[in-house]
């Protein structure tokens, strides 16, 4: 019997248990399950511009690649979120329209 990973099992005290499968909310994916912890969602750490914020968890499950949007101070600018100036007049929420590429935050 494996702990862990491959073996779908983690230690709980003296027993094994099988490793679940959490639901994580937006902004967080699902870490691993290791020999001696069950998974547990974590904070996703994947590139997103400033003025942004996280709109879905990791997909699947455990990728650490969640959707950003702007933030609701902010407006899709190309790939950026950038503050408004001057009188837009339109509501500004999160938006799932920019996107980014790893490189361009990267440089």
């Amino acid at each position: 019997l494996g702990w862990g990973g491959d073996g779908g099992f983690y230690r709980s005290g003296r027993f094994c248990a099988f490793c679940s499968a959490p639901e994580c909310p937006a902004g967080e994916y699902r870490g691993e399950c290791t020999p001696y912890q069950d998974a547990r969602c974590v904070p996703c750490t994947n590139p997103r511009p400033s003025n942004s914020v996280y709109i879905t968890n990791g997909y699947p499950a455990g990728a650490n690649n969640c959707e950003w949007g702007c933030a609701a101070a902010s407006v899709c600018a190309g790939r950026v979120c950038a503050s408004p100036s001057g009188m837009l007049g339109e509501s500004l929420r999160p938006v799932a329209a920019c996107t980014v590429d790893p490189a361009e935050v990267a440089s």
